[in-house]
């Protein structure tokens, strides 16, 4: 039944559009902004098409005989019905006004027939069972991607035209009250050197092991969930949900993190106890602080296929609009790659185009080697707006710093951040968190934002 149910397809318009770039060779400037000769169904009409796209580059004036010279010359002509059906396109063809009408026409044919033979093809193979199964999978959601992607083509306008628009925009962001960036509360500093992070935007958090980027990435998406109301999703592959449920408690209601983590020892502890008063604090606390807040926290993302998709649907389902990824280098790729370098820069570039079609922002914690450099992290390097590394100045060898002309003391409760590069902002700086006892994590002095640190 498959067999005799026709493809998708418009081969009537496809004429139509074939003899609009004939009668109006302007008509050809819409059209192969649009489409390409793979999107027509027809055979012959792909050929002629692609033979109309070499004429127009050789700024060729295309007609009826320059058409038939060139399908002549290159041995195509049988395979296009001949001169009659050349000239047929012509007469049956009144007008161009519908060229881009048209064009979108044959490019939904194209897509709908493009998804039909993915489904089938991985249906097959799924049916055989002879790949794995996460490859499967993964070339399956490329795929469905690509042909996504075809949408998001626009037809450029002059600057100069679009101009009043743009100056409207500006004009109107300018009187709102609503921020077109997101500016956190607890960390100014990082305000400061960002200006406020935008949909589409990639942010790269790295460090050393036990450095803290994990720490102060978690901190920002609390940040922005609890003090802004954003909906974060937090998708983690260092710690166990159990673990960061914990984190975050402490972090927000002040409680110790050794208490929440092993809440029935320190209830016996006689230095440290976690009282029946001390609990009952707590829980009030977090119940009235997370009221009306949108976190979602998965540790079981192992495929960057299932990362993607836990993305996806988070923001469809719950807006959530800004994700924390920790951290790249656990993500295991579902396509095979001679390096690993190679595998987490083709995940991060994922990361950027999915944060730029969803309108996201997406926070991606990468490892450093005890160097202070990674190799696997030139691809994120490369790909993200803004970057910061976290560092313990104590490791440096300093016991304190300058910041005003005042010696500020370190230990390894003391987080410096480091500034390293941006693509909207200056790069340099850098700024002090602190992690306290109590389970708070914060900017350690909120009007140290030094260049000579």
């Amino acid at each position: 039944m498959r067999e005799q149910i026709k493809p998708p397809s418009a081969p009537e318009v496809e004429a139509q559009i074939l003899g609009a770039i004939i009668i109006d060779n302007n008509a050809a400037l819409k059209a192969f902004q649009i489409l390409r000769s793979k999107h027509f169904y027809s055979r012959a009409h792909g050929i002629i098409y692609e033979v109309m796209a070499s004429l127009f580059e050789n700024d060729t004036p295309i007609d009826t005989v320059t058409l038939y010279q060139a399908l002549q010359k290159i041995g195509k002509l049988d395979e296009v019905c001949g001169a009659v059906y050349i000239s047929k396109l012509q007469t049956e063809t009144s007008s161009s006004a519908n060229i881009g009408t048209h064009c979108k026409i044959v490019l939904e044919k194209w897509m709908y027939r493009s998804m039909i033979t993915i489904c089938h093809n991985i249906a097959a193979k799924a049916n055989e069972q002879t790949e794995d199964a996460f490859e499967l999978a993964s070339r399956a959601v490329k795929d469905i991607e690509e042909v996504i992607n075809i949408l998001d083509k626009k037809e450029e306008v002059n600057f100069y035209d679009r101009l009043p628009d743009i100056l409207g925009s500006i004009e109107a962001e300018r009187r709102s009250e609503i921020e077109t960036t997101v500016k956190c509360t607890e960390f100014p500093s990082f305000n400061n050197a960002t200006g406020g992070l935008k949909g589409g935007n990639l942010l790269l958090i790295s460090g050393k092991w036990k450095a803290g980027k994990s720490r102060f990435g978690f901190s920002l998406l609390r940040d922005y969930a609890v003090n802004k109301k954003i909906p974060v999703g937090m998708i983690g592959f260092e710690m166990v949900n159990d673990e960061y449920d914990k984190i975050l408690l402490s972090m927000q209601t002040g409680t110790r993190y050794d208490y929440l983590r092993d809440p029935a020892n320190k209830a016996k502890d006689g230095h440290h106890r976690f009282t029946d008063e001390s609990f009952i604090i707590m829980k009030s606390t977090a119940e009235r602080i997370f009221e009306g807040t949108k976190i979602f926290i998965s540790d079981s993302v192992i495929y960057d296929v299932e990362l993607i998709a836990k993305i996806r649907y988070w923001n469809h389902k719950h807006g959530v609009k800004i994700f924390c990824v920790d951290y790249l280098q656990l993500i295991q790729t579902s396509q095979q790659y001679e390096r690993r370098d190679m595998a987490v820069s083709s995940l991060s570039i994922t990361l950027k185009n999915i944060a730029r079609q969803l309108n996201i922002i997406i926070i991606a914690i990468v490892q450093e080697n005890e160097k202070g450099e990674s190799a696997e992290s030139k691809g994120p390097l490369r790909d993200s707006d803004f970057w910061f590394s976290v560092t313990h100045p104590i490791d440096e060898g300093k016991q304190s710093i300058k910041i005003d002309g005042e010696d500020v003391p370190v230990d390894q409760s003391i987080f410096k951040i480091l500034f390293k590069a941006s693509r909207h902002s200056p790069n340099g700086g850098a700024f002090l968190t602190k992690f306290y006892g109590n389970g708070e994590y914060k900017e350690y002095d909120h009007h140290k934002y030094s260049e000579a640190m």
